[in-house]
C-alpha cells in the first residue's frame, strides 16, 4: 500500500498553459514531489497568473476546475 506518495518528475516541476481540450484550457502544474510544501504558493501564483493570461480576451464568467487536493491543488483553488 502506497500512503501520500508525492510523485515528482527527473525535471523540473511543470507549470504551463499548453491545451485546450473541448474548448476547456488547461493549466498544468504538477510534479513538486515534497518540495510542494515550499515551492506551493510561488507556483499556485504561477499557474493562476498563466490562467488570467490566457482568458483576458474571453468571458470572464466561467467556470473553474481545480483537479487535486494536494498543497499544490489547494493552494491554486486559495489563490
Amino acid at each position: 500500500t502506497i500512503v501520500c506518495h508525492r510523485p515528482s518528475r527527473k525535471e523540473q516541476p511543470r507549470i504551463e498553459c499548453v491545451e485546450t481540450i473541448n474548448k476547456k484550457l488547461i493549466i498544468h502544474n504538477y510534479g513538486h514531489g515534497s518540495g510542494g510544501w515550499t515551492t506551493g504558493f510561488g507556483s499556485a501564483q504561477r499557474a493562476v497568473t498563466l490562467f488570467q493570461e490566457k482568458i483576458q480576451a474571453q468571458d470572464k464568467n466561467i467556470s473553474i476546475t481545480v483537479v487535486g487536493a494536494g498543497i499544490i491543488g489547494l493552494l491554486t483553488a486559495y489563490y
